[in-house]
């Protein structure tokens, strides 16, 4: 499914099942362009597209991210990278581009915002603000996602706001300019539960408080046997008074501008047989660490 631009608004409860896990793809992305050959360029092509985030050479259902430059001649110089000059796409693809195969998302709209109860299986989420998001205002929303991946995200690869529940089992995120799995809640949800299962995830954010995995407002939840692997700034980091987490056989690493855990504002963080390097980074600001793990050392 490519939107192209499109908003959908879902109100009503619903269920999201590939019939092929891993080879359905909701994105707010399109391909529908035309690329000429950049003046003065041997390897660079050019079109227009405004609101452009990433762009993606696609094969079949193998994805490459063109890397991202910051001038033509950068992009005449690498394969698959890009550089966006305004509302002009720059691309090198080491050839003459298929436009079927070149995918470029948008910063400033979503495909897709569930307004309420949803289930999601073997789904692929890409672009768009968040690659995901569910959000209701007045009441609660239930969400399940199964097998599914998120990415491609200008700001949160999966966003979720006011669920009593938010459950993800054997899901990866990635690609993401802010959170991978992001939680909050406000005063209407008294009760805000998530857990994530068997997930995977890193290799996102672009700024100093960005994590794979945070979550904020008094809600409380699950990591159980979740490996999230290098990410800008922390790993993850829990926020709030009353959030609290029980994190479970994890294995959290390899933050490159903050910490592999983090707890703030009074946030509880249990570690329990989570795996812990000579390089990990803890660091608490005003929240508590429950340590289950022999070997854990925080500031």
């Amino acid at each position: 499914v490519n939107a192209g631009g499109s908003i959908f608004n879902v109100t009503k409860p619903v269920n999201i099942i590939a019939l092929n896990s891993g080879k359905a793809i909701v994105g707010t992305s399109d391909t529908d362009f035309t690329w000429s050959l950049s003046g003065g360029q041997t390897n660079t092509y050019e079109t227009s597209r405004s609101g452009a985030e990433f762009v993606i050479l696609y094969d079949g259902f193998q994805d490459t991210k063109l890397t991202l430059k910051t001038s033509i001649a950068e992009v005449e110089a690498e394969t698959n990278s890009y550089w966006v000059d305004g509302s002009t796409v720059y691309i090198n693809v080491g050839g003459v581009p298929v436009s079927s195969n070149i995918y470029i998302t948008f910063n400033s709209i979503n495909i897709l915002k569930f307004n309420n109860d949803i289930y999601a299986e073997g789904i692929i989420f890409e672009g768009g603000i968040n690659a995901f998001e569910a959000y209701k205002t007045v009441d609660a929303v239930k969400v399940y996602t199964k097998d599914c991946q998120f990415r491609y995200s200008a700001d949160n690869a999966r966003a979720v706001t006011n669920a009593t529940e938010s459950f993800s089992v054997n899901c990866s995120v990635r690609d993401y300019n802010a959170d991978g799995f992001n939680y909050h809640k406000d005063g209407s949800v008294p009760v805000s539960l998530f857990a994530e299962i068997d997930c995977i995830g890193g290799n996102g954010g672009s700024g100093v408080s960005d994590q794979v995995s945070t979550t904020h407002d008094g809600i409380q939840g699950i990591r159980l046997n979740c490996v999230y692997d290098t990410n800008n700034e922390d790993i993850v980091t829990d926020i709030n008074a009353g959030t609290v987490t029980w994190n479970v056989g994890c294995d959290f690493k390899n933050a490159q501008g903050g910490y592999d855990y983090e707890v703030y504002d009074s946030a509880v963080m249990i570690l329990e047989g989570c795996k812990i390097y000579p390089t990990t980074k803890i660091n608490s600001t005003g929240g508590t660490f429950i340590n289950n793990n022999p070997d854990v050392r925080y500031k």
